[in-house]
This record gives structure tokens, sequence and C-alpha cells, in this order.
């Protein structure tokens, strides 16, 4: 019912707002944490506040330009407003980390953005091979579609 949906939503905003105001606190006992930092960036993708997201990502990156953690972070949420760059911060973070299938993963959903799709059916492939659990064949089945090869995205894992 209406009403329900209504505290629903009401209840997620309270939960966003304590979570940032977290966030703000972590930051605070750790100024010159590159991770916190990265993970306070992201909480403002979610508020739709782009601009705090891109300062707040620009520091985590000044920060840590070396962490496959805030690297990944960044590019992630970047990758509709910044496809080129968060490709590049996306393979920074899988150069680090080759064998992080997560990694993989968020590459993979980047190419996709960016419709280079033989590259992210690729990118999903690879995450397939390092594990059955994350989201490869989701970003597969969205590339092989998107190229109008319904055969074959029917049953990625069954390959």
């Amino acid at each position: 019912n209406l009403g329900e949906l209504a505290q629903s939503a009401a209840e997620r905003a309270a939960w966003r707002r304590n979570s940032i105001a977290d966030l703000q606190h972590a930051v605070s006992m750790a100024p010159n944490g590159g991770g916190v930092r990265a993970l306070y960036a992201v909480s403002f993708v979610e508020e739709l506040d782009m601009r705090r997201f891109l300062a707040e990502g620009e520091r985590a990156l000044a920060l840590a330009p070396t962490s496959d953690v805030v690297l990944n972070a960044v590019s992630q949420s970047l990758r509709f407003l910044d496809p080129d760059r968060s490709l590049l911060l996306s393979d920074k973070a899988v150069s680090l980390d080759p064998l992080n299938p997560f990694f993989m993963s968020v590459q993979s959903s980047i190419l996709l953005a960016a419709r280079r799709l033989e590259e992210a059916a690729d990118a999903a492939r690879r995450t397939i091979a390092l594990s059955r659990e994350e989201r490869g064949g989701f970003s597969l089945f969205e590339a092989l579609m998107a190229m109008n090869q319904v055969d074959a995205a029917r049953s990625p894992f069954d390959k």
C-alpha cells in the first residue's frame, strides 16, 4: 500500500543520511585514508550529488593513487560520467590485483557502459573464469544480447 511505500522510502532516506554521517565521521578520524574517502565519495552517487562525488573521488585518488580498492570504487561509480577515465582507473585496479573477480566484473560493466561490447564480453568471460560467484554471467548476457547474439547469451555458464 502507498503508506508502507512512503514509510519504506523515508526509512531508506534516513539510513542513507546516517551512513553518510558515519562516513563523514570516519573521514574526520582518518583524513588521509584513501579507502574511507573513496567510500565517502561513492555515498554521494546514491544521493545523486555528482559534484561532491567527483571532488571526494579526486581526493581519494590523490591520497591513495595505487590502491586497488580506491581505484575500483571510484572507477565503478564514474563509468556513466566519464567512461574513458573510469576504464583507465579500472585498468589500474585490475593490474594491481589481476585475479580479483570483482574488479574484473566492474571492468566488464564499465566496458558495457562505454558500448565496447566485445571487450565487455571478454572481461565478463574472464570474470567467470576467476569466479562463478561474481556478476560475470550477467555482464556476459548483457553484452551478448546487445550484440544480438541471443543463442550465445542463453547460457553463458554452460560453455
